[in-house]
């Protein structure tokens, strides 16, 4: 099935179950680290979830919703052995995005719209933190400010077309939509 394999999470092992409707387990990642997965299915409703056994903060998390072709992300590599900035090992955000798109394809499901909420906890906010960067410098332009983060920009490597991005600004976080 062309799996990203380049870091830390065992996807061949974890496929071999995507066909049925729930899906639990734990595997060892490259580092040696327990990962738990959990795929369930539940009519047009996809959730995957992989997390750190030990530090369950550590996760990757995408819902999809085939009926509104809503795909959310929920991706907290950050704060690995108690330092806010170090990645977690056998966590590869952009991979497990890529690896998302396949299972969904696999089950027919094709997200047209993304959406995500990036706050300022704890200050270690990527998307947060990329996006407040560019609008500081291009004040009132949210959405080069939006595309010029980590998920605008992994966004559209999978989908070159997002021509509709919305942005609301609220106290401590923002709200993004990107659309194709």
């Amino acid at each position: 099935m062309g799996w990203v394999e380049l870091g830390g999470i065992p996807w061949e092992t974890i496929s071999d179950g995507l066909d049925d409707e729930v899906l639990h387990g734990e595997v060892y990642g490259d580092s040696g680290r327990s990962l738990e997965y959990r795929f369930s299915s539940d009519g047009p409703k996809v959730e995957f979830d992989v997390k750190d056994v030990v530090d369950p903060t550590l996760h990757l998390t995408a819902n999809a919703d085939s009926v509104g072709g809503v795909l959310t992300l929920n991706l907290n590599t950050k704060g690995y052995g108690g330092d806010p900035k170090s990645r977690h090992p056998d966590m590869y955000a952009g991979n497990f995005v890529g690896n998302v798109l396949r299972i969904l394809r696999r089950r027919e499901i094709v997200p047209h719209t993304f959406e995500g909420v990036w706050s300022n906890i704890n200050g270690y906010n990527d998307n947060y933190r990329q996006f407040y960067e560019v609008y500081d410098r291009k004040k009132d332009n949210r959405v080069d400010a939006a595309r010029a983060t980590w998920s605008g920009r992994t966004l559209g490597r999978y989908f070159p077309r997002i021509n509709n991005t919305s942005v609301l600004i609220e106290p401590a976080q923002v709200l993004v939509s990107f659309k194709q």
